[in-house]
């Protein structure tokens, strides 16, 4: 499922939670279970995710929450991500691409629908905003960038004049766009996720989906390589502190029950502002260290992020994986943080 080629993109806090007063927090906490409890019923698996990044830490000790996020979790995964994947590419287009005679094609309804769902699937398990839409104009020239790419068998943000089927429009969205080529469709966004390969290492592609400050993306794809423009429009975050704020971290995996299979070898910790040249990660399970490999520090690709590999069979259904990342500066303070968070992979079938 991670075929493909993917290029690099031009260009303390247990789970970043909100802390309640002393005063008044028992009534605050009741209140918080009662709406986490309303939206597990339900469903509301927007809702449930950002009331439980934003519990209080004390309530994380609950077995009811924790068995209400796990639950939540699978129902998730289940409804949004794995109807999408080993699909036939063919079922979603309009018209199909036909690369010999620079013919883009046109992505049909049921496939921009397939792929904003699992990138809002993607997002919500960050605890990000998981309302983000696809823009019209922007799949256009996506599409026009994605017939190019697979038609010289190449990626390329700058790709020149005479390329085969070169065009303005997707020369230009090429330049703000993530590119994959092996992949399209939602197997293209896991390629763009997992940020595999050693041009790779800071995890650009990644960084950008989970760019909490964008909530319109473009789509293109053929049958073989797909374009995801990535800042061509974007906003502040919502006004609801409760979505996002630049205090938060940004983590893949995020804390507590996360999908197995979407560990991938790169983790990451993204946090508004932050300097992370000094920080140093550690990740331990039954109180022992497993040995990673810290990737060199890149801003300007989303928010600041450090990112680090870990051997991916080294992580084990059902553990409790303990991360600490110390020595984190945000801004001009001169100060350190320290943050931390467990993680615990679940294997959904």
């Amino acid at each position: 499922m991670r075929k493909g080629i993917v290029w690099g993109l031009l260009l303390l806090v247990s789970t970043s939670i909100i802390h309640s007063d002393k005063v008044g927090a028992e009534p605050f906490q009741a209140t918080h279970k009662n709406q986490l409890m309303a939206a597990y019923q339900s469903q509301n698996f927007s809702k449930f995710r950002v009331l439980f990044k934003n519990t209080p830490a004390k309530m994380l000790a609950d077995t009811v929450l924790l068995n209400w996020q796990k639950q939540m979790t699978i129902k998730d995964y289940r409804l949004h991500y794995l109807p999408y994947i080993n699909q036939d590419v063919k079922t979603l287009f309009s018209v199909v691409p036909q690369v010999g005679q620079c013919k883009k094609g046109v992505v049909n309804e049921k496939g921009h629908q397939q792929v904003i769902t699992v990138m809002n699937f993607y997002r919500r398990l960050s605890g990000l905003s998981d309302s983000c839409i696809l823009d019209n104009q922007l799949n256009t020239q996506c599409q026009s960038a994605a017939l190019m790419m697979e038609a010289n068998n190449s990626l390329n943000h700058n790709p020149p004049s005479n390329w085969r089927c070169y065009t303005k429009e997707g020369a230009i969205v090429a330049s703000q766009s993530n590119l994959a080529l092996g992949a399209s469709f939602t197997e293209g966004l896991d390629v763009l996720m997992d940020d595999f390969g050693a041009n790779n290492d800071f995890c650009g592609h990644r960084r950008w989906l989970l760019n909490p400050f964008n909530d319109r993306f473009g789509h293109g794809s053929t049958n073989s390589a797909m374009v995801i423009s990535v800042f061509g429009k974007t906003k502040v975050p919502n006004n609801n502190h409760m979505y996002y704020n630049d205090t938060q971290f940004v983590a893949w995996p995020s804390p507590y029950y996360f999908p197995k299979d979407l560990i991938f070898e790169r983790w990451s910790f993204s946090l508004h502002q932050a300097v992370f040249d000094e920080a140093m990660v550690s990740v331990n399970v039954n109180g022992k260290s497993l040995p990673l490999s810290k990737e060199r520090v890149r801003n300007g690709y989303g928010i600041n992020t450090l990112v680090w590999k870990i051997d991916p069979a080294l992580i084990q259904n059902n553990q409790i994986y303990h991360v600490r990342i110390t020595k984190v500066k945000k801004g001009n303070t001169g100060k350190y943080y320290t943050y931390t968070y467990q993680v615990r992979p679940l294997e959904i079938q």
